[in-house]
């Protein structure tokens, strides 16, 4: 027999009532069950329920917890920490993290270099991070995998063969692709979590949040990034977020410009098949603590430039009162700098 899914309670019934002693037959009729239900139901009910919406209700990217992807060098992340938990804590975020020991120096187009605090000190900074205690930090740590020289053949040995979703293999050793590579295996990992996210998040271990980013308070649908000189679809990708609904297609369309060596850089391409919505965002690169890049805050190409030039002011009053070379509380260790060559 089959089973109804719902009831009309319109519907007439027949009832009956079984024989009693000193009272009459069995006394069968008909009612309909609305008029004789609704003598019964409290005032304040409706009179009929609503009905359900025939179309079923989808999770949106401001639906449950998001992922923050942490990925790049180490380099000045005890002075960046601080604002990375806060922006965690302060969105509910599950925090993935990729990070590359050594003082490779990427794509920057710097003349200078970043801090590096040379082999001993990542050590005991991967150590701390992977023993935090809850009472330490209230930052949710999904997982750290550590990368150690970045190469094709670390890639090709430790890392290939665990990737469950996104199975892209293209590795050439060159600062593009390296990029490429460790964003996918970051990427990989939030996608085979089993957890429906609303939004991923991509910083690098060297950005700093120096304002408070409600990621409530944006739109779903677009990929939000921080503005770059040049025309769109070139945008800053040091720090970017987007629905976790459309993760794995935009991420297609990228694995797809990097097979074809689009060039010269990630954030020259990445985000060309994207619903791109450049803005201003107070996500700024920390070089080293009195060496930050709030000129990237307002290179806007005169868009909005009066939000972006507030932001670079900000970011150089802040610089100037030592605000980024606090080192992380949960972080026992004395950093000595150590410049890396330009």
């Amino acid at each position: 027999m089959g089973c109804r899914s719902k009831v009309d309670l319109t519907e007439t019934v027949k009832h009956c009532r079984t024989k009693q002693p000193g009272k009459e037959g069995i006394r069968c009729g008909r009612f309909s069950a609305q008029h004789d239900l609704s003598a019964r139901l409290p005032g304040w009910l409706p009179a009929r329920l609503p009905t359900r919406s025939s179309r079923s209700s989808r999770p949106t990217c401001k639906d449950g917890p998001s992922a923050l992807c942490l990925v790049g060098n180490i380099r000045t992340l005890p002075y960046t920490m601080e604002y990375i938990e806060r922006f965690a804590v302060a969105n509910s975020l599950d925090v993935y993290m990729v990070l590359q020991r050594g003082q490779r120096q990427g794509s920057s187009w710097l003349t200078y270099g970043a801090d590096f605090y040379g082999s001993e000190t990542e050590d005991l900074i991967l150590h701390q991070l992977q023993t935090l205690s809850p009472n330490s930090s209230a930052m949710r740590i999904r997982e750290i995998i550590e990368v150690k020289d970045g190469s094709c053949a670390e890639y090709r040995r430790s890392f290939l063969s665990h990737q469950k979703v996104l199975t892209y293999s293209n590795c050439w050793d060159h600062a593009s692709n390296s990029q490429i590579r460790w964003l996918r295996t970051c990427f990989d990992r939030v996608l085979a979590s089993g957890v429906q996210y609303g939004r991923v998040v991509r910083s690098r271990p060297d950005v700093a949040l120096f304002r408070d980013i409600h990621l409530s308070s944006y739109s779903c649908g677009s990929i939000f990034v921080p503005y770059k000189s040049d025309p769109s679809p070139v945008a800053g990708d040091w720090f970017f977020f987007l629905d976790f609904a459309v993760l794995r297609s935009w991420w297609s369309s990228v694995e797809a410009a990097s097979s074809s060596h689009q060039w010269p850089y990630p954030d020259f391409y990445i985000f060309k098949r994207a619903a791109l919505k450049r803005t201003h965002l107070p996500a700024v690169i920390v070089r080293a603590p009195h060496v930050v890049e709030c000129c990237r805050l307002s290179q806007d190409g005169g868009q909005e430039h009066s939000q972006g030039e507030a932001l670079d002011q900000e970011c150089r009053r802040l610089l100037r009162s030592g605000h980024f070379s606090g080192v992380w509380r949960s972080f026992t260790l004395k950093v000595r700098e150590k410049h890396a060559e330009p």
